[in-house]
């Protein structure tokens, strides 16, 4: 997997959280966080263009529900190399 990007650090908490929920459900989004959690004001949401284990892609962000300012993104990628 390969993904660049940026977070605000009030944001990364619930972009761990909604890593660890996908994992936890051994759901597979892209390879990244659940489709969509919120906490404390935030909202997390990822968007996977490609959802298949050997080739995926997408993008995910952050944002503040009360102002919708943008507390950071990632577009990521990958696929199987066997």
């Amino acid at each position: 997997m390969n993904y660049g990007g940026w977070y605000d650090k009030c944001a990364i908490p619930v972009v761990k959280e909604a890593l660890m929920r996908a994992y936890e459900e051994k759901m597979f989004f892209g390879g990244r966080g659940w489709n969509m959690h919120k906490k404390n004001g935030i909202i997390y949401v990822n968007i996977p263009e490609k959802n298949a284990f050997p080739d995926f892609s997408g993008s995910e962000q952050a944002v503040e529900l009360e102002t919708s300012r943008l507390l950071g993104y990632h577009d990521y990628w990958g696929i199987t190399l066997i």
